[in-house]
């Protein structure tokens, strides 16, 4: 659910509309930093944090997607873009677990409850980072 409400992102990139993408994203990142700065504030629970940052985006940006797949309906089925789609797919999942790495080396030689300690730590200056 979480990468299907995502694509609204891709729709404004085909359509080089980078401040709809921009807008959108952005108001995001802010609501999300905003509920995991006040589930630390009024609870430690790992869980509901993670859980939050996920109904967020999930809710907020899936609304966007379902918008634009309501009013974007196409009759037509191009299968040449459909595998251009699936071609690029597959290119992007070695470039995701690069990016990931420290997550995949934590994970192995520290364990997951460590990984679980990184992944909170680093999930607010992320999120700052990805706001400006």
């Amino acid at each position: 659910m979480y990468y299907i409400s995502q694509f609204y992102r891709e729709f404004y990139f085909g359509k080089k509309d980078f401040e709809k993408q921009a807008v959108i994203g952005s108001i995001s990142n802010i609501l999300t930093l905003i509920f995991v700065l006040l589930l630390l504030v009024y609870t430690k629970s790992l869980f509901l944090i993670i859980l939050a940052t996920l109904l967020v985006r999930v809710l907020f940006e899936g609304y966007y997607t379902f918008k634009l797949y309501r009013e974007n309906k196409n009759k037509k089925i191009s299968k040449q873009a459909i595998k251009h789609g699936i071609g690029t797919s597959f290119t992007q999942v070695p470039s995701m677990g690069i990016l990931r790495v420290e997550n995949i080396i934590i994970g192995a030689f520290l364990g997951f409850l460590e990984l679980g300690i990184y992944a909170i730590i680093t999930l607010i200056p992320n999120q700052a980072r990805n706001f400006l």
